[in-house]
């Protein structure tokens, strides 16, 4: 009887699956089994019973968590999804902030290299030719020879073309999305040509119309305007403000070819061009809506910072008439009347450089009087 009996938990065991000799469960029912011979029958039964009970049921248990249930897979889903949504600004953050850094240093760059023309040739560089006059002092004399001789004042011509498409990084801010170059339409040949722009112009003033060319830079051509005097060569002993309190140079976002509040320059319809006007302009100028073209405004969106070398304002110089990150417009038509603003795409201002070299952030909130005056050399 003890054979046959020991003969059917082998069997039983084989069927479920189960090791006989090392799981714990058919070890109980052994110990069980051994009981029979020493008279407790009934009561080895029923710890045979129950032994091989438990392990049916975790052998079947087992069998049944092979996979995720449905509520499992969706919580999983739900805790990875809320790990992003916590990860992603911590990254966008950290991006913006190296794009800040790049940009900051680009700017220094020029303040090295406007320190080092001006102790070479005597004064600051012209505000018509100011970044293409810059490149042998930011490491460019290859691209600065390669000019031919020639060409209008203006940076037009066919001497120009081979510097036209050429895009340089150090002219770039990182945060502005607008591709180096853009494709422009000649309208007398019908072809189209690349032209590339550039994130930084020089300081030409607080506003022609009321204090003339009292910025860092000027045209250079040495010709009365309006009753105020372009100086042909401004000097550092010129800035009679002080260095580290005169802006030289701040970022402008470039034209993209398409209606942009920021990077395209707008027309008001009426001009304010007294002196006395000078503020009257710029609270217009600053009233215009967030999409200025569904108001009937025009403006162009080609020439904000476009072609590189190219000076002017508007193309490679900039005013102080509205604090950082409002429109650009000109004055009735007047271009040197006009408010040609500094921008960026890093929230809440700009960056700026000062005649000693140092960078600063100028949040958008800056008063406008201050403004102004860190935009003058001489108020």
């Amino acid at each position: 009887m003890w054979f046959h009996s020991a003969g059917l938990l082998v069997l039983m065991c084989v069927t479920l699956g189960l090791p006989f000799k090392w799981h714990s469960d058919c070890s109980k029912a052994w110990g069980g089994l051994r009981a029979i011979t020493k008279g407790g029958r009934d009561r080895a039964m029923t710890k045979l019973k129950h032994s091989l009970n438990v392990a049916v049921s975790k052998q079947a248990g087992r069998s049944r968590r092979s996979g995720f249930t449905l509520i499992e897979l969706l919580v999983s889903i739900g805790i990875i999804a809320v790990i992003i949504s916590l990860l992603l600004p911590a990254v966008q953050s950290a991006r913006e902030a190296a794009r800040r850094i790049q940009c900051s240093s680009n700017l220094r760059q020029f303040g090295v290299a406007s320190a080092n023309y001006e102790s070479t040739w005597g004064c600051l560089p012209s505000g018509v030719f100011h970044r293409y006059q810059l490149l042998p002092y930011l490491e460019q004399k290859a691209l600065y020879e390669s000019k031919r001789d020639g060409g209008s004042a203006l940076g037009l011509g066919a001497e120009w073309e081979r510097l036209r498409g050429i895009g340089l990084a150090v002219m770039q801010c990182p945060s502005d999305p607008a591709s180096q170059t853009i494709s422009v339409l000649d309208d007398e040949t019908g072809t189209a040509y690349s032209v590339a722009g550039a994130n930084y112009s020089a300081c030409m003033g607080s506003g022609f119309q009321a204090n003339g060319f009292d910025g860092m830079y000027s045209l250079g051509f040495g010709l009365q305007l309006s009753g105020f005097a372009d100086p042909r060569v401004i000097r550092l002993a010129d800035v009679t403000d002080g260095l580290s309190e005169t802006v030289a140079y701040s970022e402008c976002i470039k034209a993209t070819g398409q209606s942009h509040r920021l990077a395209s320059v707008w027309d008001l319809p009426s001009g304010f061009l007294l002196p006395t006007q000078l503020d009257q302009f710029a609270d217009a100028c600053a009233a215009l809506p967030l999409q200025p073209q569904l108001y009937g405004y025009s403006g162009s969106d080609l020439f904000r910072g476009r072609p590189w070398y190219a000076g002017g304002l508007f193309v490679g110089m900039y005013n102080h008439v509205l604090t950082p990150n409002y429109p650009s417009c000109l004055n009735g038509g007047d271009v040197l009347r006009g408010a040609c603003t500094a921008s960026s795409f890093h929230p809440g201002g700009s960056f700026s450089l000062y005649g000693d070299g140092h960078v600063s952030f100028t949040a958008s909130s800056i008063d406008r009087v201050i403004w102004r005056r860190l935009g003058s050399r001489r108020d």
